[in-house]
């Protein structure tokens, strides 16, 4: 099948479009048709990376580049130089330039006069995208801090990203350059993966399987019709006489009833050889359906992976990043300790919601808990949270009914219970509704069973027997 070809619309709501590469795009109704040619491409040629930008990036002050008697411009979005017009001394008035030089090996003995100004230049350019990728460094960590409820980096943590991206530019430009390839992807990568993960979605849809045999079928439907108009066609016989009859006088009664005969039967083979092709390109399609979605799936699969690779080296392998990191894990860990030290109710329920946050974070790849490397903690830590939120509850039921006066109202019982009752419906700490009731049911039995021992005469046991049936029945308590 040539490219371009173009189907006839066999099946009554069908849409022609051009076909090719053994890609079948109309010959299904509308109600089942297949993705166009544009999305099948798209999908097909779908690059497995995230395409890497261009290396170069205009300085923020670029030193001037000029020639005797003559103005040249720089071109945009680009910070190559040609060397011979390079301005050293204008590039050394670039703050920061100077201190960048030291980052060199050969910084005790490197030339600084205009013979060595090629490399001065090529020097002048690593260190401006030095700029721009720590610069986008610091951008990208508070990014995520932020998302991830945390405090952004420092000022000193910012000054260790300048430093160490310096020194990266001096020792090894090409790693400077993956550096910058990294943040282009996360930066990009994300609404690339969105978009291509949406044709995905759009060509799962329109290359149902299930449709294109609908299709077919419809084409088995025309086809019989098609070679049953055919056959009746043919079957229809002149004599001699009534040949030269319609030849004769057809013209004076309408038109010759053999050549209309004979026009129709080769319309009726056209419209079967179009048929019959259409059905070959359907099946082709059917069978390379599975191939190609198998093909785009995976395209996707290793963009994510390429991705993810990349925000690993941002965030966790270098070594500023995890300085950054290991700061962030020990502020994280001192302040759940610093919870534990409370006994108040709403403290310990927030150090338990943050905890959960911190669980959630730790599923989706960021450890501030140190998770992997110190287990016993995260378990320990939501054990004794745990039992810090049951005795604040217990005491808080206690201290409630300990503060009624003898002869108390019900609806005065209930307003002194109502955060612990209202608990039992929310939930609390890492409990899920039902244990959180059944934990607040059971201090309000003990707590009836202790007035009853303690002051029976007082009448709160009556009240807390109410309040518990009302509870176990779910009847609504409006205090």
């Amino acid at each position: 099948m040539k490219f371009g070809r173009r189907v006839s619309p066999l099946i009554k709501g069908a849409t022609p479009i051009l076909i090719g590469a053994g890609v079948v795009t109309s010959l299904l109704p509308k109600t089942a048709v297949l993705p166009l040619l544009g999305e099948i491409e798209t999908a097909q040629n779908m690059p497995t990376e995230i395409p890497k930008n261009d290396t170069t990036i205009p300085p923020e002050n670029p030193p001037a580049i000029t020639v005797p008697g003559q103005a040249v411009e720089r071109p945009a979005g680009t910070v190559a130089v040609e060397w011979q017009n390079f301005d050293v001394e204008q590039a050394l008035n670039t703050a920061g330039f100077a201190a960048f030089l030291q980052n060199y090996e050969d910084a005790e003995d490197f030339d600084m006069s205009d013979a060595n100004k090629k490399e001065i230049a090529e020097r002048f350019r690593h260190f401006e995208l030095s700029r721009s990728v720590a610069k986008r460094f610091e951008t990208v960590m508070n990014a995520k801090l932020v998302a991830d409820k945390k405090d952004r980096i420092t000022p000193e943590q910012r000054q260790m990203y300048k430093d160490w991206v310096a020194k990266t530019a001096a020792e090894n430009p090409e790693e400077l350059l993956d550096l910058e390839r990294d943040l282009n992807a996360l930066e990009e990568a994300p609404a690339n993966i969105q978009e291509r993960e949406a044709e995905l979605a759009r060509i799962k849809e329109s290359w149902s399987t299930d449709k294109i045999k609908s299709g077919i079928a419809e084409l088995e439907t025309k086809k019989a019709t098609v070679e049953q108009s055919l056959a009746e066609v043919d079957a229809k016989r002149f004599t001699r006489g009534q040949r030269i009859f319609f030849n004769n006088f057809g013209a004076r009664f309408g038109k010759g009833k053999i050549a209309e005969n004979v026009n129709r039967s080769n319309e009726l083979n056209d419209e079967l050889q179009k048929v019959n092709s259409t059905i070959i390109e359907a099946e082709e399609a059917l069978a390379s359906t599975p191939e190609m979605l198998a093909d785009t799936e995976a395209k996707v699969r290793e963009a994510k992976s390429w991705l993810s690779a990349a925000r690993d080296r941002i965030f966790s392998e270098n070594e500023v990043s995890k300085e950054v990191h290991k700061d962030i894990v020990d502020k994280t860990q001192e302040g759940f300790k610093l919870a534990l030290e409370s006994t108040d109710f709403g403290t310990l329920q927030k150090a338990s919601e943050r905890f959960l946050h911190e669980k959630k974070l730790i599923y989706e790849g960021s450890d501030y808990m140190a998770a992997a490397t110190e287990p016993e903690f995260m378990n320990e830590y939501e054990k004794e949270i745990t039992e810090k939120l049951e005795g604040a509850i217990a005491l808080g039921i206690a201290e409630g009914i300990k503060q009624l006066p003898a002869g108390a109202t019900q609806r005065r019982l209930e307003s002194a219970l109502r955060k612990f009752v209202e608990l039992a419906d929310k939930g609390f700490g890492f409990k899920d509704k039902a244990e959180s009731k059944e934990f607040v049911l059971l201090k309000l039995r003990e707590a009836e069973k202790q007035s009853f021992k303690d002051d029976r005469k007082s009448g709160k046991s009556i009240l807390l027997k109410r309040l518990v049936a009302r509870m176990e029945s779910a009847t609504p308590i409006i205090v």
